[in-house]
């Protein structure tokens, strides 16, 4: 009952967020020749960095994290269901952890699929991309990314209403983003290039290289299991 509970509530916003992000590369990789670029400079795998793994696909996708994140005990005692919730015969860190499995299973899949769409977008206008090479940007985004939805389970668990958490974490994780780009000290720190790989990747393959930033990765998923320990401290105290 809990996850089908979690899927019900959560499909919507999945198959959003899901077709958001595929249309999004679809239009990027298939507009490629209309940008007119000069393919000795940044040939068309430097381009699908760039404008995606780089830039637009990875901040729809931290937006997707935030947005799949909404829901919970607090919004639902703002639209007076939680009650029932309570009801049912499971713990409250249990609905939670229910909650935030589906939720984060939905993200990866919101960043895998449109990932392994970019390959075939790209033989559509007569370029290759290697699969694996998707994937892999993907999963690197994914694994150092998840915070954010983790954050984005503790603003929903700490906040009343439906959009309050999204209303809030937006311009909190935009100011992170500006922050550590432009303090000289914190830039190393950047979400941005750690989670894209900006610190490996080079011309003509633009492949992610072997030295990884291990140590943010572990930094990053140790504080979204945190963040979550947080979130279940939270919920277990919440009085309806």
């Amino acid at each position: 009952m809990p996850w089908y509970k979690a899927w019900h509530e959560s499909k919507s916003r999945f198959v959003y967020t899901l077709a958001g992000m595929l249309l999004m590369s679809g239009l990027f990789v298939l507009s490629y020749k209309a940008w007119n670029l000069d393919p000795a400079r940044v040939n068309f795998r430097g381009f699908v960095w760039h404008t995606l793994y780089f830039r637009f696909f990875h901040a729809a996708w931290v937006f997707s994290t935030l947005f799949l994140a909404l829901g919970g005990l607090p919004a639902e005692r703002h639209d007076g269901t939680a009650l029932f919730t309570l009801s049912l015969p499971a713990r409250r860190w249990r609905l939670l952890l229910v909650r935030a499995a589906v939720g984060a299973g939905e993200a990866t899949v919101t960043a895998m699929v449109p990932a392994m769409s970019i390959p075939m977008f790209a033989l559509l206008i007569g370029q290759g991309y290697p699969v694996t090479q998707s994937l892999e940007f993907a999963a690197l985004l994914v694994a150092g990314g998840m915070v954010f939805f983790s954050f984005g389970i503790l603003l929903s668990t700490c906040l009343r209403g439906d959009w309050a958490p999204l209303a809030i974490g937006l311009p909190i994780v935009a100011g992170i983003y500006t922050g550590t780009r432009s303090t000289e000290a914190l830039r190393a720190y950047n979400p941005q290039d750690l989670f894209s790989g900006a610190a490996t990747v080079q011309a003509p393959a633009w492949a992610l290289g072997a030295s990884l930033p291990w140590s943010a990765l572990g930094f990053s998923i140790g504080l979204a299991f945190a963040l979550l320990l947080v979130s279940i401290v939270v919920t277990e105290r919440l009085e309806f």
